[in-house]
């Protein structure tokens, strides 16, 4: 009862993703057809050839999600793909089909991969480079969840206490406890997480 309670918002979120989809393409043809009414020559052309070519971009992105085998994996990524399409995030990602099997629950899977990834867009909400990357591949023995994120700065104060109950650099009676779930998760099932940063990126990585 408790997983299938756990993937009940997966199942909606990814229902509501399939309408929006479906209301998107008219708007899309709307779009399209106003440019086609107001621009002359050159200009419509040029114009056309940028919409479609951010239209194209976003399409393959969604279209990758197919290759997924994991079916977690693929509701995860597909939500917080339209997600940052929204919030005007540069998301990308990278899931190897090559994969251990997981030593987790799917429903402990799913928290661990959408806390770090809500982390990681909440800290870029800010940023004039809201840039989130995702890779999940094999190694060794080990599967390992990589997220990163563009930031400015972070003082050691944070680095310390970012896994701490309740601890959150933003304003909110619900936050600090992504992180926090997280790494109880994590450690619950023999795993690590480890933190770097370099050139403004700051890259949790978790081996399970």
């Amino acid at each position: 009862m408790e997983v299938n309670n756990k993937y009940i918002p997966i199942i909606k979120d990814v229902t509501e993703e399939i309408r929006q989809r479906q209301h998107e393409f008219k708007n899309h043809l709307n779009a399209i057809s106003g440019m086609v009414q107001v621009l002359d020559g050159n200009e419509l052309k040029d114009n056309l050839l940028k919409y479609i070519k951010s239209l194209n971009n976003f399409i393959q992105d969604i279209e990758k999600v197919a290759y997924i085998d994991n079916i977690i994996l693929r509701s995860i990524i597909y939500i917080k793909l339209r997600e940052a399409k929204t919030r005007r995030i540069k998301f990308s990602y990278n899931v190897s089909n090559e994969l251990s099997d997981w030593k987790i629950q799917d429903y402990e899977l799913s928290e661990v991969i959408t806390n770090m990834l809500n982390n990681a867009f909440e800290a870029v909400m800010d940023k004039e480079r809201k840039i989130v990357i995702l890779d999940i591949y094999k190694d060794g023995e080990k599967n390992v969840i990589e997220v990163k994120n563009t930031i400015d700065s972070i003082d050691n104060s944070v680095l310390r206490n970012m896994f701490k109950r309740g601890f959150s650099t933003k304003k909110g009676k619900d936050r600090g406890y992504g992180l926090y779930n997280t790494k109880k998760i994590v450690e619950s099932n023999e795993g690590r997480i480890q933190l770097s940063l370099e050139d403004n990126v700051i890259c949790f990585r978790i081996l399970l």
